[in-house]
């Protein structure tokens, strides 16, 4: 018989040490992010992270304090699988001798394996533009909507009807946030689309990813980071 799979928090209790971790200072105004890795997990007890040193966490520095919201991100890259496990917590304390963070163990998790075809679903609000060099004419190839679900391979895109945008169209998804916000986009092939509210005139876009699989890989994990933070 077969090993059997791992539940998400298992998963979770087995991240290696030294696993980058991807974290998010979540305050009033925009969310920190800060890149850190793992100390160690105490399996429903906690999750230890190192306290960086670089010129963010200096930044961050008057943010980060018991009881502050965090999301986080680990994706253990020696996994053949490839899974991204995501969560939400909040700092526990902080071990200053050590230079440690200890987050609460998390009681919800996000276990995504990138690899998946399968779609997860997601609202996140976005642009669907036209791939041109004519800058006027990319202006006007370009509907604003929300991206509904997302897989290693393709993605469900709910926007306005343009006859712009036609199937086999390459086209560029962004994500769009606040001012200020990184710019997260890729690069994407319109495969069908269908009336999905004809009163409201929206359209279904289907979409497939038109990237290598580090860049698509990349892609999904910032949507995840994305729609845990909303």
């Amino acid at each position: 018989m077969g090993n059997k799979p791992l539940t998400e928090f298992e998963y979770l209790d087995s991240m290696p040490c030294n696993t980058e971790v991807y974290m998010q200072i979540l305050t009033q105004s925009k969310p920190i992010r800060l890149k850190t890795r793992l100390i160690g997990v105490h399996s429903q007890k906690a999750i230890i992270l190192e306290f960086g040193e670089d010129k963010n966490w200096v930044l961050a520095k008057h943010c980060i304090c018991d009881n502050t919201s965090v999301v986080v991100r680990m994706f253990n890259s020696f996994d053949p699988n490839a899974h991204v496990v995501a969560f939400r917590s909040s700092i526990s304390k902080l071990m200053s001798l050590h230079h440690w963070i200890v987050i609460y163990y998390p009681k919800n998790l996000e276990k995504i394996a990138l690899r998946q075809s399968g779609r997860i679903p997601v609202n996140i609000h976005a642009q669907l533009s036209h791939n041109s060099n004519d800058k006027e004419e990319q202006s006007g190839c370009s509907v604003e909507g929300h991206l509904v679900d997302i897989s290693i391979r393709g993605g469900g895109f709910i926007g306005t009807e343009n006859e712009e945008l036609s199937v086999d169209d390459k086209c560029t998804l962004t994500l769009l946030g606040a001012v200020g916000d990184e710019a997260i986009h890729v690069n994407v092939i319109i495969k069908n689309r269908q009336v999905f509210d004809a009163e409201n005139n929206l359209i279904h876009y289907g979409l497939i990813l038109d990237s290598d699989q580090n860049a698509a890989e990349c892609f999904v994990q910032q949507i995840i980071l994305r729609h845990l933070n909303q």
